[in-house]
């Protein structure tokens, strides 16, 4: 029995952690998205936005499946899964639907795990999967898929009801990229003909229903999370699109004289909002102190007029921030900071990837950063500033610092040493 008690608790836990790291990722559009789509099925939240939400509240107020204010005639990929959708819908479905079509990625697939989603709307993994499996339904075929294999499954589905096909791509798709027609000739006991024929029959398919679609992005303005204070130097919320959670007082007065259920299902939404807010909070937190990170190892871009970002690494801000580099990437994207040169991604701050490949522009600015830095009366060899971008995660050869150097204008040791 205990064993049973603490398993529950620790899902509880990692359903918990699932949607704070969500909330994390999202931009100021995802995050009305989202919270709209919550309070459909969550009397009890009350959602106070920033005066930059203005506009967004004329979005989907006529009770029909309009999730987007087109600004052109291009449409985006959930703009066009919308204009076939022909099914009523309960607000728990407009909800699913909502969340979903605001999830698919530039693919065009849905790779969050439906337990996942289940948890973060408050609402059965079964109900998920309706709503889900309706969209698939609709065109392009393989839209809303979790992966390729699903997506090219759906429409081979479609098109050939052929059961060898279905399993060639559930099981083989790895043969049919190597092209070994042979060796699917075999593990599927047909003809090398009929394994050319399904061969070609997959590449026909579309691996990517959301290429030849507007990106949903250029529907919307870009809004800086943050904000360098011009009087402190220092970062703050933009306030225009800050976003306060509350429990309605009306339900809260409410639970005081509720039946036993009613109370169950009161206490169930107000812990719900708490949790909410709480997320909201964390994810501010977060990124003001990344963006403090940001801007004390960006000093010189922030104060200088000619100066580019020298990009530093995730591990970085993680080490001073005391987070984990995964959440500092989660953070980071799709955010906007804002200063005095203008709106910057906080991506264009930080190296890409996880061994983070070097651009020769950014090696340049460290070692101009370095010898700027150095004692005039001993300044470093070329092996020691290989050294130093080393500590940084740098490898470069003493040969290609020095090639750098020279190309930049800088003498070598000897010739910048002051007497």
């Amino acid at each position: 029995m205990e064993q049973k008690l603490e398993l529950k608790q620790t899902f509880a836990l990692s359903e918990k952690m699932m949607q704070s790291l969500r909330i994390l990722q999202m931009n100021p559009h995802d995050l009305y998205d989202y919270l709209e789509a919550v309070s459909l099925s969550n009397p009890v939240i009350e959602t106070e936005y920033g005066e930059g939400y203005r506009s967004f509240s004329d979005v989907s107020k006529t009770g029909e499946t309009e999730l987007y204010e087109k600004a052109d005639d291009t449409e985006t990929l959930k703009e066009f899964l919308l204009k076939q959708w022909t099914l009523p819908l309960t607000p728990a479905e407009h909800m699913i639907l909502t969340y979903i079509l605001n999830s698919l990625d530039d693919r065009g697939y849905f790779t969050e795990p439906l337990n996942i989603t289940a948890a973060v709307l408050n609402t059965s993994e079964k109900s998920v999967r309706s709503v889900l499996n309706h969209i698939r339904e609709l065109d392009p075929a393989g839209a809303a898929a979790k992966d390729l294999r699903e997506c090219l499954l759906i429409q081979a589905d479609r098109l050939y009801k052929d059961e060898k096909l279905n399993e060639l791509i559930r099981s083989h798709l790895e043969l049919v990229a190597k092209n070994h027609i042979r060796q699917i000739a075999d593990v599927l006991d047909i003809t090398a003909e009929t394994a050319q024929e399904m061969c070609d029959r997959i590449r026909q398919m579309n691996p990517l229903p959301g290429k030849g679609f507007a990106s949903g992005e250029k529907f919307s303005a870009v809004i800086p999370d943050v904000i360098v204070s011009p009087e402190t130097g220092l970062p703050v919320l933009n306030e225009q699109y800050e976003i306060h959670i509350s429990v309605n007082p009306q339900y809260a007065e409410m639970l005081k004289t509720a039946d036993d259920d009613t109370r169950a299902y009161l206490e169930k939404k107000i812990k719900q909002t708490e949790s909410i807010r709480e997320c909201l909070q964390k994810r501010n937190q977060t990124l003001l102190k990344i963006c403090a990170s940001v801007l004390e190892h960006q000093k010189l871009f922030f104060e200088a007029d000619d100066t580019v970002p020298a990009r530093m690494l995730m591990k970085e801000a993680a080490e001073e921030t005391g987070m984990h580099p995964s959440t500092v990437s989660r953070a980071v994207q799709g955010k906007y900071l804002e200063c005095r040169k203008g709106i910057f991604p906080l991506r264009a701050f930080f190296l890409a990837g996880g061994k983070e490949k070097m651009s020769r522009r950014y090696i340049e600015e460290r070692i101009r950063s370095l010898i700027e830095a150095e004692d005039p009366h001993s300044p470093f060899s070329d092996q020691t500033i290989c050294r130093r971008l080393a500590e940084s995660g740098i490898n470069i050869s003493r040969r290609t610092a020095a090639k750098y150097r020279s190309e930049m204008g800088f003498k070598d040791s000897e010739g910048r040493r002051s007497l």
